[in-house]
Formats: C-alpha cells, structure tokens, sequence
C-alpha cells in the first residue's frame, strides 16, 4: 500500500504541518488549516501517493508558469480597457460640448 502525504499546492513541499498559529479548540468547527513552513502558505492542503510528488511538483511549476501568464494577460486586458474607457469619456466630452454650442 502506497503512502499518502500532505503537500502545498503552492509550491509542492511536503514541509506541512497543523498550522501553530490556529487555536487548538477550532476542531468544534471541524476545520483544519495547514501551514507549509517553506513557502509560508496556509489553508486546504491535498494528499497525494507518495509516488505521485514529482508529478505533482511537475504540475504546480507548470501552473505557477500559467499564473504568471495569466496576469501579463489581465495587466494587458487591464490596459485595453483604461484605453477604451478614456476614448468613451472623450466621445462623451465631444458630445456634450457639441450640445452645449447647439443649444446654447
């Protein structure tokens, strides 16, 4: 039987532990947070086989790759729709003041 193990989704350590810093009694809520004591991240940890660590450290640099070119994209979107927004605000300024000369 393969051993199961927690593991930080964030960077792929097997480093976790309850967190130190949650009260003791939090187990009347029935949760538990997890903290991994290399990249410092708390919250959901999953457990995984241990011959399936590799894969999985494989799959968050990966993912860490694909965040990280997903907020270049937002950034750009960002961009895109300050630029749209100003030339709305600029047709709207043209509108009033042709308005304003024709009824004025």
């Amino acid at each position: 039987m393969v051993k199961q193990v927690m593991i930080c989704p964030k960077c792929g350590s097997t480093n976790v532990d309850v967190n130190p810093e949650v009260d003791r009694l939090q187990w009347i809520d029935m949760k538990t947070d997890y903290y991994c004591f290399d990249c410092k991240y708390t919250g959901f940890m999953p457990r995984i086989n241990e011959d399936k660590i590799k894969e999985f450290r494989e799959q968050v640099k990966e993912n860490k790759s694909m965040a990280e070119f997903g907020e270049k994209v937002s950034e750009a979107k960002d961009k895109t729709r300050i630029s749209f927004l100003y030339i709305y605000y600029a047709i709207f300024a043209v509108i009033v003041a042709i308005a304003l000369i024709l009824f004025l």
